[in-house]
């Protein structure tokens, strides 16, 4: 959305002379560039993500804009997000900015992962960065519920270039412990070479809640007296040493990495600091153009395979509707020949899928013997 002259006042009242020149300098690489970022963010539940997304929104429009819904800072640490949600153009199509540009990145948002490193874990994410899984699938459903690592990649063949991550930022929280096993699987992901399937996608890390940082002893009671929340916060020393140990695990040099300061709510809006740096990071994030995105060729999956992923998960799904609505002993008898009925339809496609590629392999090994044996009789017959 274009901005007018009052407006445009407005916006550079709220910005430093740092900020104007951030603004610039992504202006510029915006301008030079024919595609979109595609910018996901990653973390454990609770430190930051959502808050991330309305810090950038509020420094690109000078409005407080409650986008992205957010709300644990400081709580009980529970995921606000659910589905995987993605805010096109930062989620600022339909307000003034100070960057009118169409190339601005979009920005995901998913549910908060445990600090764990599981090799589902590793295959969602990596369906996931490829762009298999599209906007509003439920990450964490995914990951829990009964589904065999095999068939994920069946159940998500589509890949479309449109969902493909292009970059990555581990977001951490200053007064939690570093999630050293989420980032070891995130690493697995974005740096591997499986198979002859390489992948390379550039990583950047964030760590929020610096403003919880304090000289000396923590003192609690003073935190939870000024917001009526018990936060927790961490001496400078401890944070520098977590800092230390968050840039060397995800093994990324200073440029990559920022101290982030979230906006708690509205009444902390604006602050010029926080401003300089949102806009800071986000010119990182634009004209950083040294890594190259790596993806590996998708998988092909035998129509056999695909039609036995599919009985499976039906049974399964059945056995779960059977077991939470209590069935009564008839209706389990009535759903018997309905069972069996798919069960013959599946083995049937099966026995002919299978039958057809048996009789293809045939045809071609005939034919394959018929033109050895014109050649012997070619090389025998007199000149």
């Amino acid at each position: 959305m274009e901005t007018d002259g009052v407006e445009r006042k407005r916006l550079e009242s709220l910005l430093t002379e740092e900020c104007v020149r951030s603004i610039r300098a992504i202006k510029k690489s915006l301008e030079a560039r024919d595609f979109v970022d595609n910018i996901l963010l990653v973390g454990t539940p609770g430190v930051g993500k959502s808050s991330f997304i309305n810090a950038i929104r509020a420094a690109l429009s000078g409005r407080w804009l409650d986008k992205a819904h957010s709300g644990s800072y400081g709580r009980d640490g529970k995921a606000m997000t659910v589905c995987l949600t993605w805010y096109l153009r930062c989620g600022l199509d339909e307000v003034p900015t100070c960057i009118n540009h169409h190339n601005v990145p979009h920005i995901g948002d998913m549910a908060g992962l445990g600090d764990v490193n599981t090799k589902k874990l590793q295959v969602v994410l990596s369906l996931l960065i490829d762009g298999h899984i599209g906007p509003k699938t439920n990450i964490l459903d995914l990951l829990n519920e009964d589904i065999d690592i095999e068939e994920l990649p069946m159940m998500f063949k589509q890949r479309r270039k449109k969902w493909r991550v292009k970059k990555i930022i581990f977001v951490a929280s200053a007064t939690e412990n570093l999630p050293e096993n989420l980032i070891d699987c995130v690493l697995n992901v974005v740096r591997s070479d499986i198979g002859h399937r390489p992948r390379w996608i550039p990583l950047y890390g964030v760590m929020t809640k610096v403003d919880l940082v304090v000289d000396g002893a923590p003192d609690n009671r003073n935190s939870e007296a000024q917001s009526g929340v018990r936060e927790v916060v961490i001496t400078k020393d401890d944070f520098e040493e977590k800092e230390r140990l968050f840039i060397q695990k995800l093994g990324i040099n200073k440029f990559k990495y920022m101290r982030w300061q979230n906006y708690r709510d509205e009444g902390d809006y604006p602050n010029l600091n926080i401003n300089a740096v949102v806009l800071s990071f986000l010119e990182k994030l634009c004209t950083d153009t040294e890594d190259e995105c790596i993806y590996p060729k998708p998988l092909e999956f035998p129509l056999k395979d695909i039609l036995e992923m599919r009985f499976r998960r039906t049974l399964r799904s059945t056995k779960r509707f059977i077991s939470n609505n209590m069935m009564s002993q008839k209706h389990q008898y009535l759903l018997i020949p309905i069972l069996l009925v798919i069960i013959a339809v599946i083995l049937w496609t099966l026995l002919s899928t299978s039958g057809a590629v048996v009789q293809d392999s045939v045809t071609k090994s005939t034919e394959e013997q018929d033109r050895l044996h014109s050649e012997a009789e070619e090389q025998q017959a007199p000149s």
